[in-house]
């Protein structure tokens, strides 16, 4: 009878430490999935901040697609003697000839501030020529 007790004692101590240990297993694998959700909630918050990122790239890369066509089909293309007209009916031929055009011409300003100063330097060259015109008109 001392016997059972005693294997009884053992058994029940063994599985308090078998409870303990699958207590400590549940905390830590609690605490895991706590990080992993919070990893979650960060990923999708970056999904959506890229996808947002990614539509507004494709919009303003079509927009900037459709006014280089626009150039490219207009006088732009003969004035410049480029044939950078040809093959701009989709997006990507668009701006394949645009890279064609920044290739042929690497060292042309293109910055805000620079097309800025060519618009006023058209304006000015705009009235002045008006202005002879108008000269020429009158003097006659």
């Amino acid at each position: 009878m001392i016997a059972d007790y005693r294997d009884v004692l053992a058994k029940l101590d063994a599985t308090r430490k078998h409870r303990a240990d699958r207590n400590a297993q549940l905390e830590a694998t609690q605490a895991e999935l706590l990080k992993l959700s919070q990893r979650l909630g960060q990923l999708e918050s970056a999904r959506v901040a890229d996808a947002t990122a990614r539509d507004t790239a494709v919009a303003d890369r079509d927009v900037a697609a459709t006014r280089f066509r626009q150039l490219a089909t207009g006088v732009f293309a003969v004035d410049s003697r480029l044939a950078a007209g040809q093959g701009t009916e989709t997006v990507r031929g668009a701006l394949d000839a645009a890279r064609q055009v920044a290739a042929l011409w690497p060292n042309i300003p293109y910055e805000a501030s620079d097309l800025g100063n060519a618009l006023h330097r058209v304006s000015e060259a705009f009235h002045t020529a008006a202005g002879q015109l108008s000269s020429c008109s009158t003097g006659r």
